[in-house]
């Protein structure tokens, strides 16, 4: 599985394209917005005949798209409760920071806290549109 992102962020254009990895999110400005950013496809390697769609998209000044693994989502409570897509957009408005290294430190001790034991890899990757 795998993404790619094709960006000019000085002008905020991007492509994107999707290979079974988890939808992506768009955190706008202020981190109380996240959208997530619908584009599927099928992991490699499932079949020889396929061909990707990619997605354009904006990214605005202060804005920051998300790519995580599913670690995060599949994580479980010791009530064995999935965190989930919502959960972890929840996890990503609540631990919101301006500044992408407290950002990635704060999902990750949420994730901690909550879950009971990692199961799997937890993987972020960030890009951030400077204002």
């Amino acid at each position: 599985a795998m993404w790619i992102l094709y960006s000019r962020i000085c002008y905020g254009n991007y492509k994107f394209s999707n290979a079974g990895q988890c939808f992506p999110l768009l955190i706008r400005k202020n981190g109380t917005e996240v959208e997530q950013i619908h584009q599927a496809g099928f992991p490699l390697g499932v079949t020889t005949k396929i061909s990707y769609d990619n997605i354009q998209g904006k990214i605005e000044p202060g804005e920051t798209i998300l790519c995580y693994s599913d670690g995060f989502i599949e994580s479980t409570n010791k009530e064995g409760t999935l965190m989930g897509f919502e959960g972890f957009i929840r996890t990503v408005k609540s631990s919101w920071d301006n500044d992408l290294p407290h950002l990635w430190n704060k999902i990750v001790q949420n994730n901690i806290s909550w879950r009971e034991e990692q199961e799997d890899d937890l993987t972020i990757l960030m890009v951030k549109r400077n204002e």
